[in-house]
């Protein structure tokens, strides 16, 4: 419902012609700005390390994180921040797209980490979430 036609109210008129003024109405109503929100998932990495420090980026992964990189830079948008996780995989991902697009502000979170935030229900055998 954020659409400019759901926000103008169509039975009002102009009180002196009679006529509705939806072009200008409309216009009124119309987004003054664009955000632009990529999601992007780590490159392929070592799913063989124990700890996370283990799993780095395979040469794969850190090809396509190359063109990833590349293909943001050649979008010609301006970008504000990075916000990625704090697993190994993504913060070599992130270090190597950053490299493309200078002078954007990297923030790292733990909030992004892969894990099980909750129980699931029905209980299932196979549940062990890690420690962090």
């Amino acid at each position: 419902r954020r659409e400019p036609l759901a926000l103008v109210n169509l039975k009002k008129k102009n009180e002196e012609t009679g006529e509705e003024e939806l072009t200008s109405r409309l216009d009124h109503c119309k987004a003054k700005a664009t955000r632009h929100i990529f999601l992007i998932r780590h490159s392929q990495y070592n799913v063989d390390g124990r700890a996370d420090k283990d799993r780095t980026l395979t040469a794969l992964g850190r090809e396509q994180a190359e063109l990833t990189g590349h293909r943001l830079a050649s979008l010609g948008l301006k970008f504000d921040q990075i916000i990625h996780s704090s697993m190994t995989r993504a913060t070599e991902t992130t270090e190597i797209i950053s490299k493309h697009l200078p002078g954007v502000k990297k923030i790292s979170t733990d909030l992004l980490r892969e894990g099980a935030p909750i129980e699931p229900d029905p209980p299932v055998s196979h549940w062990k979430p890690e420690a962090v």
